[in-house]
């Protein structure tokens, strides 16, 4: 039987290595090559960037209504580019201040941000410590009042010792408001409310006294005012204007409305 001549196996041996090492040079240029890819797209970024083509230099903005575009001061953000700019950092910013409860903040390429605006809604007035606090529909207290800016203008005001933001008594204050939205018309339009032991002392602006007992559970709150009002519609003229004082109690169910009388 003939021998395979040894030339001819390392020939094969020479040819199987070539090949391997062509594989394995293969496999190492694709990394180099992506590699160089991101570089390429990189650099081509920076370019961008510093070239000022996606600098931001203009806004929209929307939900203004006690606030102007000043007052967000939005010149710290001017020329800065949309690519590297953190939205979120900016509604953090934004919803910091005062008046703005929440921001939105978006991109619009090449040059523009948009920022919609939720503004804090004042719903009472708060005096403590010889000043006037605004506070909104979750009992937040988030500013102290302009009087001479007319802030104030129109609010129930809340009168007390150791008022906290978010706490229980703001927020009993708070339901009692908007049971009372519901019946605006029909009821004495409320002007100030004392917080005090037992309860709540109303002052309304042309009509009688009301105390709601703090007892009252925020179910039976509804159905008490509901109660109030409907004893007082049942009055004539002659008669409401015999009435100085209405107490809501909450010692029974239904809750007990008794009528005090102004001797004439």
């Amino acid at each position: 039987m003939p021998r395979k001549s040894t030339n001819s196996r390392r020939s094969k041996k020479g040819a199987k290595f070539k090949r391997s090492n062509w594989s394995r040079l293969r496999k190492a240029k694709v990394p180099l090559l992506c590699l160089a890819a991101l570089s390429s797209v990189a650099a081509a970024f920076v370019v961008v960037i510093e070239s000022g083509r996606f600098d931001i230099t203009h806004f929209e903005i929307t939900g203004l209504e006690t606030l102007a575009e000043a007052d967000l001061k939005l010149d710290e953000v001017l020329g800065e580019s949309l690519f590297t700019l953190s939205t979120s950092e900016v509604e953090k910013r934004l919803a910091s201040k005062p008046w703005i409860s929440q921001a939105k903040v978006t991109r619009s390429f090449p040059n523009t941000l948009n920022i919609e605006i939720f503004e804090a809604d004042p719903f009472f007035l708060i005096y403590e410590a010889k000043r006037f606090w605004l506070v909104d529909h979750h009992g937040n207290v988030f500013k102290e009042a302009s009087i001479a800016q007319g802030e104030a203008r129109g609010l129930p005001v809340v009168v007390g010792t150791g008022m906290q933001t978010n706490s229980e008594e703001l927020r009993l204050v708070g339901n009692m408001l908007r049971t009372f939205e519901q019946y605006r018309g029909k009821l004495p339009e409320i002007d100030t409310i004392q917080l005090w032991g037992g309860g709540l002392t109303v002052w309304t602006k042309r009509g009688p006294t009301l105390h709601v007992a703090r007892k009252l559970q925020e179910s039976s709150l509804g159905l008490a005012i509901k109660q109030a009002e409907q004893t007082w519609q049942s009055l004539d003229e002659s008669q409401r204007f015999q009435v100085n004082e209405i107490f809501i109690e909450g010692n029974k169910q239904p809750e007990k409305i008794v009528l005090s009388k102004t001797e004439v």
